[in-house]
């Protein structure tokens, strides 16, 4: 298990990023490891709104990131966010 208390939760003992879960805040980010992260494996990225949207875009296409699964709330923002990191 690997934590970065700057970036990003990963669960399957690598450093390397094959998957990543994008969620909007920190809060969301604790829910969906509480939930989750014990049946699946992967990197829990949280976005922190739209403050770092960009980076994470950045980070995802310079790190030839396949499978992103966008877990934004089902909302005006969270619908846009999906939309835009979708589109790239």
């Amino acid at each position: 298990m690997y934590w970065n208390t700057r970036l990003y939760y990963n669960n399957d003992n690598t450093n390397k990023i094959y998957k990543i879960y994008l969620v909007e805040s920190p809060v969301d980010a604790l829910s969906f490891m509480d939930l989750y992260m014990s049946v699946i494996s992967g990197t829990l990225l949280s976005t922190h709104g739209e403050m770092m949207l960009n980076k994470v875009i950045n980070y995802i296409i310079d790190n030839k990131i396949n499978n992103v699964y966008t877990c934004f709330h089902n909302d005006e923002k969270g619908n846009k966010f999906h939309n835009i990191i979708h589109k790239r």
